[in-house]
């Protein structure tokens, strides 16, 4: 999943797929002893994701964040790049060069750090 899609990078839980095949081995009877048994299962990701969600999101106040949003309406996705200030309830805050700009919560697809410059 290397797209920048916030829809297509986000919503895997690495840990959930991992329990979820032991869980499928473990009630596999015969065959998952012998695979379990005679192999090796390593769940990876190509690394952390750049997603930030709610239970993190507030630690990178003054960070600059790329959020997407969307039109409800028209379905049009907008992209909006800016210092990171605040999310609450009902709206994520950024500055944009300078000016104060709040975002209802229920457009916003996703909020995710930019790419490093090189």
């Amino acid at each position: 999943f290397e797209n920048d899609d916030c829809m297509s990078s986000g919503g895997l839980d690495i840990s959930e797929i991992s329990k979820s095949i032991n869980k499928a081995l473990e009630e596999g009877g015969e065959i998952g002893d012998y695979i379990s048994m005679n192999n090796e299962i390593e769940v990876t990701t190509p690394g952390i994701s750049d997603l930030l969600h709610d239970g993190i999101i507030n630690s990178y106040k003054g960070f600059e964040v790329i959020v997407e949003t969307i039109d409800k309406k028209t379905g049009n996705k907008q992209i909006v790049q800016g210092t990171f200030m605040e999310k609450n309830d009902v709206s994520t805050t950024l500055s944009v060069k300078g000016r104060v700009r709040k975002l209802k919560n229920g457009d916003v697809l996703c909020i995710k750090l930019p790419k490093p410059r090189k």
